[in-house]
């Protein structure tokens, strides 16, 4: 079964998170709490720069520029999990058009390996957290954040090898 698929990119601004990061620690939200095997165990508000593969999300990030995002235990309900994280090479920024089309061809490479199937047979979407040209020196990094999107209803446990 294949259909055609929307892609959904996010926008990162890291700036912020950067600037305000020593402030956050302070007065922010409580971070999370991850086990012995970095897994979230409690809710908490992070970083974009600090998500890691297989956190889970509860909301859908909306298209736009973000800092930081609540996380929550995959064995709650949610909508969103990391699945793949890469740099985006270089050291001038490519251009949004050339970054989108990286993202695109990255994140559907990387859908499979973690989920179990084709990324076109299944019910779930794809989107991204990208760096964007404003904050690209800010961020020594530069990653691309995929993630999956869970758009008919929240699951509860993770989507790795979920062949969803």
């Amino acid at each position: 079964m294949s259909r055609a698929r929307a892609l959904l990119p996010v926008a990162l601004t890291v700036g912020a998170a950067l600037a305000l990061g020593g402030c956050a620690e302070l007065f922010g939200p409580p971070e999370p709490v991850r086990d012995d095997e970095g897994a979230i165990s409690e809710a908490g508000e992070v970083s974009v720069l600090s998500l890691t593969v297989g956190d889970c999300l509860d909301g859908v990030i909306t298209e736009g520029e973000t800092d930081s995002v609540q996380v929550i235990p995959c064995s709650e309900p949610h909508d969103v999990e990391v699945y793949a994280d890469f740099p985006v090479p270089g050291e001038e920024y490519p251009g949004d058009e050339e970054l989108f089309e990286l993202a695109s061809v990255r994140c559907e490479e990387e859908f499979e390996p973690y989920v179990g199937t084709a990324w076109l047979d299944s019910e779930l979407e794809i989107s991204w957290l990208q760096p964007i040209e404003s904050t690209w020196d800010l961020d020594e990094e530069r990653l691309v954040t995929c993630l999956l999107i869970v758009t008919d209803e929240q699951v509860t446990g993770s989507l790795r090898d979920s062949q969803r």
